[in-house]
């Protein structure tokens, strides 16, 4: 039943599991963001990705990250995985190639793109994306829905919006990368100086896939600067 609930999902297989992990476990990690040093962080501030930092170095997180992180990249959580999605085969990344920590900070956004991208040092796929929100905001009664920051899944040419769902505490995001699983969250945030929007985010490997392709919103105004980059990432 869960299967078929991931593969009939509009517009691309994919499944909300809310109260995905012990709420104790989670506010520990998400406190834990606090207390990874300054230059752990990778930061991305360019034409599509911007007001985002990353750290996938386990060696810097606090120990409740890295017992977090190190239970979603187990070969049980791939097998799980296989489980909930029907799909053979895959792996987990304890290197957490372009996953691990992540942070939006207000006026953020991440554009609409493909993740359809190769491990360097095994030569797999990512297959699958898990990504668990852990922005711990009591204060204002949780997340807010006019803050934005809601994953978007687009349809298969990229032009409109299917759904989004907002990064709710502890809701976790389980969706198929592939040709046609376009999403992000394009609108900069609109949070309050003081909160951020965070996630831990880890991939499940298989076969080989091309790499991720960025595209724009049917709103954006053409813009020579960000096209050209898009073309210089898609070597053409």
């Amino acid at each position: 039943m869960i299967q078929h609930d991931f593969m009939s999902a509009d517009p691309f297989p994919h499944l909300v599991l809310d109260n995905f992990a012990p709420e104790s476990t989670l506010r520990a990690a998400a406190a834990g963001f606090d207390d990874v040093p300054h230059d752990a962080w990778v930061r991305y501030d360019d034409l599509d990705e911007r007001g985002k930092r990353a750290c996938n170095k386990l060696e810097a997180m606090p120990a409740a990250c890295r017992d977090f992180l190190t239970l979603l990249t187990s070969p049980t959580a791939a097998t799980i995985c296989q489980w909930l999605t029907g799909i053979d085969g895959l792996v987990s990344d304890a290197s957490l190639y372009g996953g691990g920590l992540h942070v939006t900070e207000p006026g953020g956004f991440l554009g609409t793109h493909l993740d359809n991208e190769r491990q360097p040092a095994t030569g797999l796929a990512r297959r699958l994306n898990l990504i668990v929100y852990c922005t711990d905001w009591s204060k204002a009664g949780g997340w807010q829905d006019d803050w934005g920051g809601h994953l978007e899944l687009w349809d298969r040419t990229a032009s409109r919006i299917i759904k989004r769902i907002a990064p709710l505490f502890n809701r976790a995001i389980l969706f198929e990368t592939s040709s046609h699983s376009y999403h992000g969250h394009s609108q900069p945030l609109a949070c309050p100086a003081d909160i951020s929007r965070k996630s831990v985010a880890v991939y499940y490997w298989s076969a080989w896939r091309a790499r991720a392709r960025f595209f724009a919103r049917p709103d954006e105004q053409p813009d020579a600067q960000r096209e050209a980059a898009r073309l210089a990432r898609a070597g053409r």
